[in-house]
Formats: C-alpha cells, structure tokens, sequence
C-alpha cells in the first residue's frame, strides 16, 4: 500500500497555493489509497483514509515540520446515487489540519490540533490573507462557519452587501494603525439578508426575518454567505424594499446622517456637499433636503446633474466646467466634506460650521477609529504616537482656512445603529423620498468580487456598488 501522505520540498510553493482560493488549486498532488488511482476512489476509501488521519503519530510522522502544508486531490464517487465529488485535503498540524471542499454549495472544513477530532461547516467569504492593494489578491473561498453565537447576536444568510472605500482602505492595512488584526482578514460592513438564528436574548428579530445593518468592527465579513451581528446594529428591511437596495444604507446613510446632526444643520439653512453623488454624499443631498428640510448645493460631474437633482440638490456646480469655489464663496450655512478637499472653507460663510469625513483636523481624530476590544502593543502605541503628531501637523495645516473664517469643524466617525435606521431610513425607504442609486451589481465569484474593488478603487462612483450573494 501507498503511503497516504505526498511531500513536497517546496514549503513557500505550498503556503501560496493556499493563499489563493482553495478551490483553484490545479490537481498537482495524487492520492493513492489501497492502490486505487483517483478515479477509482470511492466513498469507503476515503473514509478510511479519513480514519487514517486521526492519529496523531501518523500525521507527525508524515509532515514532520508543523508549519509545512501537505496538500492532496481527491475525487470519488457516492455510494448511494453514484454522483461525482470532487475535493481537496489539506494538513497542517498547527491550525486547521484538513480542509474539504467540494463541489455542492456547503463546504466542509475537518479541524483539529494535531489530529482530526471533528468535522464543521464551512461557508465561502471574501477575505485577504495578507495586506494588500491589488483586488486580484482578494480571495473569495470557504472559512469556518460561524456555528456558535453569543446571546445577543444574530446569524444572517447574507443576500447582498454593498462596497465602502474602507473596505479597500482595510485590505490595504490602513486601519491596522488603530487596532491590530488577523488573518484571514473578511471584507464588508455593509449587510442585508434574512435571519438564519438569533441569540436567546434577541428580542427584535426571529429567524426568517428580512434585516440589513452595518456591522461593527467585530463582525465584518458580509461578503460571504453567512455572517454574524450585534442585534442593536440590525433595522428590518421594509417589505418593498429589495435586498440590494437595502444594502445601500447602512454606512453610507448613516454616515451622512451622524454627520449633519453633529453639524447642527437646521430647517431653512444652506447646505454645501461636495461629491454629491458619492455613497456618502447622496444620502446627505437627500437627508439634508428631505429629512432636516435644507437648501442644498452640491457638485457633480455633467453626466449625473439631473440625477442628483432628483435626490434633492437645488442647486448644482458642474465642478469639470467651472470652479465650485468661485461660484458659490460664502454663500453656505453648513458645509460637509465628502471627499477631503481643504478649499471647501470658502464656500462657508464667516462664523458657520463645517463637517468632514475626509480631512482629520488633528491625531486625537485617530482614536475614533480605536476599539476597546482590540488593545495596542508597546509597539503599536508607538506607532499611533507618532501618526497623531504627524497628522496633527498635517491637518492644523488642511484646515487654517476654517480658522481664518471662525467656522466650526469637527470630523465625524459613523456609528452602527439599528433602530436609527429603522427611525430615520425605513419611512424614507417605503415611501420612495430616498433611492439610493445603485452604480453596478457584482455576482459573488471571485471574479465579481474583485471586479467590484477595481471598480471602487478606481474612484468617481455614481451610487452604490453591490455583491449579490444571493438572489
């Protein structure tokens, strides 16, 4: 009989096979099990060769180094109604030691230390395993499944999730400063689905429930097929509201929405927003009309004027053929910063206030972004030090026009809130006052997925930016 286990010299060439998405990697590896080849291999092979693997020795014997990765191809054929399955084992002794997946829509992941001693599911989810800056090294593959919940959370069969900047920001290793983070690292804060379990302390949902929300820091992970919340991040989507529009809303809208009660703005007044038809910027053009009852400009491109017009702009500076600045100097009661422009101050009349998302006006900024669940080491206390005295500097200097002008400025960091979307969001939603746009729809492949960042990435999105998980 043919050892069970194949070694390959090569440690980095295995460690970047499994980098990559799982079920890419080209069948390089052949099982043997009592002599048969792989296309012999049945169901009662392979369970052998499974009961095989739960020694100890045996996998120590056969790997030798715990950070080596032993990879193998598999395929047989059920027993039962003689279907063809085809998936990968995968061993290392120091994390999880084997991983199967097959062709069907639930992948399953054998875990253990040093001996497989159990079986979970595993459900596929956009994640990186690395910092990164290039959407090619986004993987979309099978993790564990997140079969435990605490009392006050939810478990959410994800339908669609929408793109935010901080989610390429986060890949790149741009929050990292604030607190640290593992890999896997999943992708997505913006949810919305139906409830596929709720903790004994949830009130407000049951399973089946439709609800979308933006998870928090230590929950992000909506680009899969399940993903789990806090049950005060969670609003239910109204009937008529479908799935990838609900997934518009959450940080986006209430982004625009913190930051415009932060900023005091009144019925009556006028409103500046630049980039008006950002993700952020449609929903404050929208709320600052329909929902506080202001007077709003904003600026766009030619193509999207009648479109912002009709989120609620009264007025709009076509920013590629005049200079918005000029036009409309000191004629604004409130102006909020979208996109990190340090001229917006001139817009702004003398003794008003401004908001920004974009432009910290000092380090102690930094510190929004800090949770408390995530402490820093020396080091990384050091490291946020100094980036708060760099960006002290930095942006005593953006915003000396605002001082200039005695205005108010203050930045803003949304925070996840159910029933402020229920409040606010929801009536708005039903009766059709606020559509979000939606600027493209990307199926949940490796492909769509990393289509959808390109996209992102490459800036001047009209609207929202969606991953249809499911339909």
């Amino acid at each position: 009989m043919q050892p069970l286990y194949k070694r390959h010299e090569s440690r980095a060439f295995e460690r970047a096979m499994y980098v990559k998405h799982i079920g890419m990697i080209v069948p390089m590896f052949k099982l043997f099990l009592n002599g048969k080849g792989v296309d012999d291999i049945d169901t009662r092979d392979v369970r052998e060769a499974l009961d095989k693997l739960t020694y100890q020795k045996s996998i120590q014997d056969a790997c030798g180094d715990p950070l080596e990765l032993y990879i193998y191809n598999v395929r047989f054929v059920n027993n039962e109604d003689r279907s063809e399955v085809k998936f990968i084992l995968l061993a290392s002794i120091s994390e999880t030691d084997i991983v199967v997946e097959t062709t069907s829509d639930a992948p399953y992941i054998y875990s253990s230390k040093g001996a497989v001693t159990h079986m979970f599911r595993g459900s596929k989810v956009a994640y990186v395993d690395g910092y990164t800056s290039e959407p090619t090294n986004i993987i979309v593959g099978p993790l564990p499944y997140p079969e435990n919940i605490t009392e006050t959370e939810v478990l959410i069969e994800v339908h669609a999730a929408a793109l935010n900047p901080i989610d390429y920001k986060r890949a790149e290793g741009m929050i990292s400063l604030m607190y640290p983070e593992k890999f896997p690292l999943k992708l997505g804060y913006d949810v919305a689905g139906v409830v596929a379990k709720v903790g004994t302390k949830v009130e407000r949902f049951k399973e089946g429930d439709k609800v979308y929300g933006r998870l928090s820091c230590n929950h992000v992970g909506s680009i899969g097929e399940v993903v789990v919340a806090e049950e005060l991040d969670l609003a239910p989507i109204p009937e008529s509201v479908p799935f990838t529009v609900a997934a518009a809303v959450p940080l986006a809208g209430l982004t625009a929405k913190q930051a415009l009660e932060w900023v005091g703005l009144e019925r009556g007044q006028s409103l500046f927003v630049n980039g008006g038809m950002g993700g952020v910027g449609m929903f404050a053009v929208a709320l600052g009309k329909h929902y506080f009852g202001a007077e709003v400009t904003t600026t766009v491109s030619s193509g999207k004027i009648e479109r912002v017009k009709q989120m609620g702009a009264s007025k709009v500076v076509d920013y590629t053929k005049e200079s918005y600045t000029e036009v409309l100097e000191d004629t604004a009661d409130v102006v909020f910063d979208t996109v990190g422009d340090a001229e917006i101050y001139r817009v702004a009349k003398h003794n008003s206030s401004a908001v920004s998302i974009a432009m910290l006006p000092d380090g102690n900024g930094l510190e929004l972004f800090r949770h408390e669940s995530a402490p820093l080491s020396l080091f990384g206390k050091a490291k946020l030090t100094a980036a708060k005295l760099i960006v002290t500097a930095v942006g005593w200097y953006l915003t000396r026009g605002f001082r200039s002008k005695n205005i108010r400025y203050g930045y803003v960091v949304m925070a996840p809130d159910g029933h402020e979307l229920e409040k606010t969001f929801n009536p708005l939603l039903e009766n059709g006052t606020i559509k979000p746009a939606i600027a493209n729809v990307y199926p949940f492949t490796t492909d769509g997925v990393q289509s959808a960042f390109k996209e992102l990435m490459a800036g001047h999105v009209a609207g929202k930016i969606i991953i249809c998980v499911k339909d």
